[in-house]
């Protein structure tokens, strides 16, 4: 990975010269002052899985979180989105999305292909949950995306936490990728996050990896240590 780095540099400075390649260091080195969190940084996360079962399964499995979050949350209305005009035409309607705080992470994630389930209560925004088809994360670097779908990140709005909205958009998420002929959902979480992992379990989510992952600057090092079934490494 180095020697690439190496050669990418020597191509740059052989196409450019010195003077702009000694430019753009100066900007990255500005970048990494301004914001160091961006380009170095160490993190351990528990990885979790959930294989799809015969499809009748499945479907009885989200029709009864589905039943269970609305019959706590009567108002509760759900929507997917997998293009940016879908989310324009939401945007542009009666919904509130004036306590989400990431809209422009969630045009991103909608231009480059992904899908994203959005919650709302009374009209309010209350939670998304993104959903890749693709590994393009690295975390998910050596994970086979042609039976795998990709789950993350997911938010809840502070005001509508502990109503069971995180579960369901977890079962709800797997429903998505199931009908797009994927087999098993894979995420990853801090392996502090123990709220999280709790409603990742009652989605049927388990433990499958503790991953190790290191950034610096552009390179990325995620290392994966298998977990044995039955494993509780929370």
């Amino acid at each position: 990975m180095l020697r690439k780095g190496y050669q990418k540099s020597r191509a740059i400075i052989q196409r450019d010269g010195w003077i702009p390649y000694f430019k753009r260091l100066s900007s990255l080195a500005i970048q990494i002052a301004s914001s160091p969190g961006d380009y170095v940084f160490y993190r351990r996360y528990l990885m979790l899985e959930r294989v799809f079962q015969k499809e009748t399964e499945e479907a009885e499995k989200a029709e009864e979180a589905r039943s269970n979050l609305h019959s706590r949350i009567p108002d509760c209305s759900e929507e997917i989105v997998s293009a940016p005009e879908e989310l324009d035409r939401l945007i542009s309607s009666d919904y509130d999305f004036s306590t989400c705080p990431y809209m422009e992470y969630l045009r991103t994630r909608v231009n480059q292909g992904d899908i994203i389930l959005l919650l709302f209560i009374g009209g309010e925004f209350s939670s998304y949950t993104c959903m890749a088809l693709n590994n393009q994360d690295p975390i998910f670097q050596k994970k086979d995306d042609r039976t795998t779908g990709f789950i993350g990140p997911s938010y809840t709005s502070p005001t509508h936490r502990s109503k069971g909205i995180f579960t369901y958009a977890m079962s709800k998420a797997c429903d998505i990728l199931r009908e797009r002929d994927k087999s098993k959902a894979l995420l990853y979480v801090k392996k502090k996050n123990l709220p999280s992992i709790k409603g990742m379990r009652k989605a049927g989510f388990t433990p499958c990896a503790e991953v190790r992952y290191l950034r610096l600057l552009l390179w990325n090092f995620p290392r994966e240590r298998e977990l044995k079934k039955g494993t509780n490494d929370t």
